[in-house]
């Protein structure tokens, strides 16, 4: 076997020596086996790039350019010998074809009919799936393409991604930056940046969610809070009787007045518990006030009372119900 080392590539026209051997490889390889003849149709190639390998004086590969248009050209008739198939020999000759394309103004390359059984062969040199399966000379087929040289004027917008670090954001931002990159740009590297966006926030939510409710830091920031309302709403309470000549029944009195006074308790809010409001209850001349804490459960170790000075006889709140 040859050495595949030494496969020269060049670009040939219909007027070279080379040409009749680029025939025969073509109708050997790919005309005969769909029952055809290329010497039985006219050939309205002379504009086409031809793009032959060669081992020494051994024609083994070749394919065709065609203009589309002043952008795109078409890939077809790509052909390796058979004795050479297996080899890389293939993945060698596109790899120059797309050099020959960048060298000469192209942007993309197009594959209208692709065989089923070769779609993965492309795709692992980077082109995509464009449109539906559909069948042609009885053969499934598809078409495939890929971008060369992007275009600066809609160049993937990599610098969004810094928007990432903005947690929620970041996510929406995410989004975007993954349908660009699948829909629009066809860019991998910009979906997987969009997808990190999204992730970023995800983590940075669930962290911030981890200490704010379930960290020992958090429950003692959330009883520290309950503490801080506890203090505020004796002053209210006090404010109550001065008012209306005694304690509220209950603290839900509270609602229908124009100041904003805190009656839920933060701790057992946060765990989504039924009862949410502060325990209170009206003693007369004294009334009882306070959070059940963390537990939930009221006249536990973990209760949480208002810090009310021990020698200030006006005020009627009492940290026990007497018997």
């Amino acid at each position: 076997m040859d050495n595949i080392k030494d496969i020269k590539f060049s670009v040939i026209t219909p007027s070279d020596n080379d040409y009749s051997g680029e025939l025969e490889l073509r109708n050997d390889v790919l005309w005969k086996t769909s029952g055809l003849n290329i010497y039985d149709k006219a050939l309205n190639e002379s504009e086409d790039f031809h793009i032959i390998g060669k081992i020494e004086n051994e024609l083994i590969a070749c394919l065709l350019l065609t203009k589309l248009d002043d952008k795109i050209l078409l890939m077809r008739e790509v052909s390796v010998k058979k004795s050479h198939q297996g080899l890389g020999i293939g993945k060698m000759l596109t790899a120059f074809s797309e050099e020959v394309a960048k060298n000469n103004g192209y942007k993309k390359i197009e594959i209208h009919n692709a065989r089923l059984n070769v779609v993965p062969f492309y795709e692992k040199q980077g082109y995509l799936i464009a449109g539906n399966e559909f069948i042609e000379s009885g053969i499934k087929r598809r078409k495939m393409e890929k971008i060369i040289i992007k275009d600066m004027s809609s160049k993937s917008p990599y610098g969004l991604g810094f928007l990432g670090l903005i947690p929620l954001v970041g996510f929406f931002v995410g989004i975007g930056l993954t349908l660009y990159g699948i829909i629009k740009y066809k860019d991998k590297k910009l979906a997987i940046i969009g997808i990190a966006c999204m992730v970023f926030t995800v983590i940075v939510y669930s962290v911030m969610f981890y200490v704010g409710f379930k960290s020992d830091m958090g429950i003692k920031a959330w009883e520290r809070h309950a503490q801080m309302q506890l203090n505020s709403l004796v002053k209210h309470i006090e404010f109550y009787k001065l008012e209306n000549g005694q304690y509220p029944d209950s603290l839900q009195q509270f609602k229908g007045m124009d100041e904003f006074i805190f009656i839920i308790d933060p701790t057992q809010s946060v765990k989504n518990r039924k009862n949410t409001y502060y325990n209170y209850k009206n003693l007369g001349d004294k009334y009882l006030l306070f959070s059940s804490g963390a537990d939930g459960i009221p006249n536990t170790e973990d209760d949480i009372f208002p810090k009310i000075e021990s020698n200030n006889e006006n005020i009627g709140w009492t940290r026990y119900e007497a018997n």
